[in-house]
């Protein structure tokens, strides 16, 4: 199992599951609409928490919560599917490269991954990097974005 605590739940998958929407918002050029926003955000995050509970495989559990956080963008946010599919693909590669960049410091610190692995509180802390990384270049996005269409 590859279950996830509530400290992870409040202080990573939250502010993930913001920071994806957001990012499908923003792809799709569709205005962000706060409600929905909010309920699609916390709906993605506690389905991901309930997904990791599951007796499955590493890498299943993957599969499964990015298919309903597909399904959760269309279908609440009122995304076009394809539009949905794209931004929570970009965004997952995003968040990949920033936790492998944090992995690759915290290994050149020469932190023992082991300890932050078994410890909720300490691995959110140390990943806390990743997930600032990836909202500030989703952030430069939107700003790229917003004064491209200033420019028009």
């Amino acid at each position: 199992m590859l279950k996830i605590t509530i400290v992870e739940l409040l202080f990573r998958a939250i502010p993930e599951s913001l920071l994806f929407i957001w990012t499908s918002y923003m792809i799709a050029h569709v205005n962000v609409e706060k409600k929905r926003y909010f309920i699609a955000s916390v709906l993605s995050a506690i389905s991901t928490y309930f997904i990791r509970m599951l007796p499955i495989n590493f890498g299943v559990n993957i599969v499964i919560s990015t298919s309903v956080l597909i399904i959760i963008t269309a279908s609440i946010n009122k995304i076009p599917i394809m539009k949905a599919i794209s931004s929570i693909m970009i965004s997952s590669i995003l968040l990949s490269i920033c936790e492998s960049l944090n992995v690759f410091v915290l290994n050149w610190l020469k932190v023992d991954m082991q300890i932050i692995v078994d410890k909720p509180l300490m691995k959110v802390l140390y990943f806390t990097p990743s997930l600032i990384l990836f909202g500030s270049i989703i952030l430069l996005l939107y700003i790229l974005k917003y004064r491209k269409k200033e420019d028009d």
